[in-house]
């Protein structure tokens, strides 16, 4: 195969790459409105009344609740890991124990999401193509 035939495969990943993560945020934001929707649905039909004796609808739904917010807290704590892996940051390592460890603190949290954003990523050679000096 050729060069540019390598090229292009490898830059046809790469974009495809960051289609499936937005496919995936699509798909899980659509998939947390239908959970609220039908939670919501049984509900109001008192499908969970009967579920758990002593366990009423609301305890149920606020237990619901509580773990969809603290899910999306946790996305939110580790966003600059995230960000910096899907960024094939050269760093993401160092940046998630940064994250771990020093998180919790709003200050290491802030670090962690700048150092995330920094330039430093691994490049492809899609991105710098090298010039073919067998011709």
């Amino acid at each position: 195969m050729s060069d540019h035939t390598e090229l292009a495969r490898e830059r046809v990943r790469a974009e495809s790459a960051g289609r499936g993560a937005k496919f995936a945020w699509f798909v899980a934001s659509c998939g947390l409105g239908l959970a609220a929707y039908q939670l919501a649905y049984w509900r109001a039909r008192g499908a969970f009344d009967d579920l758990v004796p002593g366990l009423t609808t609301d305890v149920a739904v606020g237990f619901a609740m509580g773990f969809a917010i603290g899910a999306a807290l946790l996305a939110i704590f580790f966003l600059p890991a995230l960000i910096a892996r899907a960024r094939r940051h050269n760093n993401a390592v160092p940046i998630l124990l940064v994250n771990i460890f020093l998180g919790w603190t709003f200050l290491g949290w802030v670090v962690a999401l700048v150092w995330a954003t920094t330039n430093n990523v691994k490049r492809s050679s899609a991105d710098n193509p090298q010039p073919d000096i067998a011709r």
